[in-house]
């Protein structure tokens, strides 16, 4: 949190600094992160992805890895900001942050469903890669549901209804066009 706020302070959160500062940023980041991650990543491969190895339940070098491969995930998603690289991803992904409850919510009731007793009951049933295929299909599918609420909506539905209870009064969240009438859905 700390270190947050001393990165929003010298601008570097708000891409105020320079494409150069942030490229080293990424690199210097990943680099120390992946250093000190590859000895517990090798011995889990290693193992067979154990749960209760000790590298694996070491929590010590892994939360110690956290801040630099944080700082250069800072680095390149500022990068790609400032060289407006991928302009429609960062659409998408805003929109996927303006519905970050929703989609919070909607991705614990779908693994819910899918992996529990109460669902399929599925869990274990998948490889590896099978489990990155459908974490890829339920945010590509979060991506276009939220695009498409907020042609009709200012926020999400948990979004709308946590700040209606905080403001103690029901909020706006339909879209109006200047007449005050609900408006058609921008396309």
């Amino acid at each position: 949190m700390l270190l947050g706020m001393a990165l929003l302070k010298l601008g570097v959160l708000q891409g105020q600094r320079s494409t150069r500062f942030y490229f080293r940023l990424m690199v210097v980041g990943f680099s120390i992160g992946i250093l000190m991650r590859a000895p517990g990543v090798y011995f889990q491969i290693q193992n067979d992805f154990l749960p209760d190895d000790p590298v694996y339940s070491d929590s010590t070098n892994l939360g110690l890895s956290r801040l630099p491969i944080t700082l250069g995930y800072i680095g390149l998603f500022l990068l790609i900001y400032k060289l407006n690289i991928f302009t429609r991803l960062l659409k998408s992904l805003a929109a996927v942050g303006k519905l970050a409850l929703t989609n919070y919510v909607m991705q614990t009731v779908i693994s819910v469903l899918l992996f529990y007793g109460v669902g399929f009951g599925l869990i274990g049933n998948f490889e590896r890669y099978q489990l990155v295929l459908i974490c890829l299909l339920v945010w590509l599918a979060q991506t276009f549901y939220s695009l498409q609420w907020l042609k009709y909506y200012r926020m999400g539905p948990l979004e709308w209804l946590w700040r209606s209870a905080i403001y103690t009064r029901w909020q706006q969240n339909k879209i109006q066009n200047n007449t005050g009438t609900d408006t058609q859905p921008v396309n």
